[in-house]
């Protein structure tokens, strides 16, 4: 059996505690974050456009308003942020800010590493690739959709 044909009938067992509107806004998050990572991953992505990119990032999840026109996956990020924020604690947001710095310096680290053709020693790589698949802050927005909140 293929993963494909197992979706369906693993989709209730994992999302039956899960209220509406937020097994369609995970679904939407995870699929902007499957873009937001492949976005950088292409060898002609400069560390300086990243690190430019990543601002624009860092100003969303501060709060800040944009001062002209977002790139698209930038004012995805904006809405989606917004609706999770909405019945988030003061803690988790906290938390997953913190997260999503970390996910922009591994990721703006590997791009310097891709422009400069060096490569990280495996403990140093596998520590990036954690903080760069953003898996700390979607165990954070389990929890907001599971309407819990973990000390």
């Amino acid at each position: 059996m293929t993963l494909c044909k197992e979706i369906p009938t693993l989709k209730p067992q994992y999302l039956k505690d899960i209220a509406p509107p937020y097994p369609y806004l995970l679904n939407e998050v995870a699929g902007w974050a499957f873009l937001f990572d492949d976005s950088f991953d292409l060898a002609t992505v400069k560390p300086e456009e990243a690190a430019q990119t990543f601002d624009l990032y860092r100003n969303v999840t501060a709060g800040k308003q944009p001062e002209g026109e977002e790139p698209p996956l930038v004012a995805v990020w904006r809405r989606l942020l917004s609706r999770l924020d909405a019945d988030s604690s003061e803690n988790t947001r906290y938390r997953y800010r913190e997260y999503w710095e970390w996910t922009n310096q591994a990721t703006e680290r590997e791009a310097q590493q891709r422009t400069n053709a060096t490569f990280p020693e495996l403990d140093e790589f596998i520590a990036g690739r954690r903080a760069s698949g953003g898996c700390y802050q979607a165990f954070d927005w389990a929890e907001v959709a599971g309407g819990y909140e973990l000390p």
